[in-house]
């Protein structure tokens, strides 16, 4: 399974299915980690396979939009790292619509440069971020 993060300043970059996070719980910092950085984002599953997918097709390739976050690991030297397992949280698939144009423009534009398989989701980031250290608290999420 892919996971396609579309970043709020127009760049994009995929995550190991290791980050992947279903079930609510306490994250706990690994060592070498000063905090995380959270982003809420919204997310969507591809139906079907797919290359080179052109706008006009494009419902028949997405499921409707859901809600999750993006942690990002704060190293001691202060650079952001996305590659930590299970910092991908995507809660409950309830839908919450569906893309904009022109979040539908760049999902087509990356289809031409890798094929995307069925199952394979798209996280689009939201821009606004928590910046949180060890031992605070942000929603259900008890940082240790």
């Amino acid at each position: 399974m892919n996971l396609i993060v579309l970043r709020s300043d127009g760049s994009w970059y995929t995550r190991p299915d290791s980050t992947l996070c279903r079930v609510k719980e306490d994250f706990y910092l690994p060592e070498g980690f000063s905090g995380i950085e959270i982003h809420k984002c919204r997310y969507l599953k591809l139906l079907k396979a797919g290359k080179a997918i052109q706008p006009r097709f494009a419902g028949r390739y997405f499921a409707p939009l859901c809600e999750g976050y993006l942690y990002y690991g704060i190293s001691n030297a202060g650079n952001p790292v996305p590659y930590i397992d299970r910092t991908t949280i995507l809660m409950e698939e309830t839908p919450t619509g569906q893309p904009d144009s022109a979040t539908i423009s760049r999902i087509c534009g990356i289809s031409s440069v890798m094929t995307f398989r069925r199952g394979d989701l798209v996280i689009i980031e939201d821009p606004e971020s928590a910046l949180l250290k060890s031992g605070e608290t942000f929603g259900y999420v008890d940082i240790r």
